[in-house]
């Protein structure tokens, strides 16, 4: 059973009930001592006797200051709560911050100040590795990658063996909520991954002029037996690979389940090809995996990581956690519309 009830926790690390921040230190100390991983990489805790899921912006642990001994690094919380961190779990995120896992999964990050004061206490470090108390401890990679997932064959071997368990079979409940208030005119829609071409269909029926793109050849041949009568045009292509004829072509980009499937070193890249592919002032319309997993595909990712990733270049005119999230994405799906800064 998926709780119903949700709290969230604010980039800072402070926990949020309706918007509003908790301050009952007896329920705060029940709080983080009951945050887990559930089997579908959503944060759960419990409040007030009850399940319930927790939405992080960030790590659900942001450490701001740090106790050092002989023995022990203890990381502390806005609240003054108080976890040993285990530096064999440490990995840097793509912008150098240092985190790491409790024993019970849950992750923990480092805030500038804390991070600064660790290093100044370690005997010496290097991008791959760092000394403390003479230990040397290796830091892991954030994510641990597939290399099959980078040959359309092993994408067609999902499809076939009935595994492609992002696929809702029909347009995300967010598009369809959405794109309607936009009362956009006539637009030229960019769809990069789209798989059977759900999404691709109901910009099409709705009247723009769709372009869909899939590394897989076993996606779009799906897409096109359902929707092959639909104005779209399907492309099979590495979305890495795309023509420059693509640049400011676009007025509306959407991103539905491609974040979470490539790479997570080639992020920055796609988050360009994004970019590029847009007019000036044109929307853009993320729908992102915001869970702790850091396997995939899918991969996790975090809503402070997206939004470093996108708020240079984007004016956000909506940013929030979709509430009806279908099935087991409950509780880990961010919704986002921003437009091109000109």
């Amino acid at each position: 059973m998926i709780p119903t009830s949700i709290l969230s926790i604010d980039e800072h690390g402070r926990v949020l009930v309706d918007e509003k921040n908790l301050d009952d230190q007896s329920q705060l100390e029940i709080f983080f001592d009951h945050l887990k991983i559930n089997d579908s990489h959503a944060i759960e805790s419990f409040y007030e006797g009850e399940s319930v899921i927790v939405e992080a912006f960030d790590a659900p642990w942001v450490i701001l200051d740090l106790k050092m001994n002989d023995q022990q690094i203890i990381g502390i919380n806005t609240y003054g709560f108080e976890i040993e961190l285990h530096l064999q779990t440490c990995f840097f995120d793509a912008f150098d911050r240092l985190g790491g896992e409790l024993s019970s999964k849950i992750p923990w990050v480092m805030s500038r100040n804390a991070q600064e004061k660790f290093f100044d206490q370690l005997d010496e470090f290097d991008d791959d590795s760092f000394t403390w108390q003479g230990t040397t401890y290796q830091v892991r990679s954030q994510f641990e990658e597939i290399i099959e997932v980078k040959n359309p064959d092993w994408w067609t071997k999902t499809y076939q063996d009935g595994k492609a368990g992002w696929d809702l079979k029909s347009p995300h409940p967010a598009i369809q909520d959405m794109l309607p208030r936009l009362k956009l005119p006539r637009s030229r829609i960019l769809i990069l991954g789209c798989g059977e071409g759900h999404d691709a269909a109901y910009f099409a029926q709705e009247g723009h002029v769709v372009t869909a793109v899939d590394f897989s050849e076993e996606a779009l041949n799906r897409a096109k037996s359902q929707y092959g009568s639909f104005p779209i045009q399907f492309i099979q292509k590495d979305v890495f690979e795309l023509s420059r004829s693509f640049d400011k072509s676009f007025d509306f980009v959407l991103e539905h389940t491609l974040y979470c499937a490539v790479s997570p070193s080639k992020r920055s890249e796609l988050v360009r090809i994004w970019n590029r592919s847009l007019v000036q002032g044109g929307y853009f319309m993320g729908i992102f995996f915001t869970m702790e997993k850091r396997t995939g595909p899918p991969f996790g990712a975090r809503e402070w990581e997206i939004r470093q990733l996108l708020q240079k270049d984007y004016h956000m005119l909506f940013w929030g956690r979709w509430k009806n999230s279908p099935g087991w994405r409950q509780g880990k799906e961010l919704f986002m519309l921003g437009q091109k800064k000109t």
